[in-house]
């Protein structure tokens, strides 16, 4: 059974969802987990998943522009 959880208007599944963002969106996402990084705003119990998100989002960027 999936779980749904309504917050705010807003629905979490427990399944893979896919969405579609721009890649401006994507490049802005880049940025702000730089300048958050740079800043301290992540513990180190973020860094995991923090940079496995980051190197997707780069990985994606990279793919697209070649």
């Amino acid at each position: 059974m999936t779980e749904v959880v309504e917050v705010e208007n807003t629905f979490t599944v427990n399944e893979e969802i896919k969405v579609t963002i721009s890649l401006d969106e994507v490049k802005l996402m880049v940025n702000v987990i730089d300048v958050v990084t740079k800043r301290g705003g992540f513990t180190p119990r973020d860094f995991s998943a923090v940079g496995k998100l980051y190197e997707t989002m780069i990985k994606n960027l990279e793919n697209l522009e070649n």
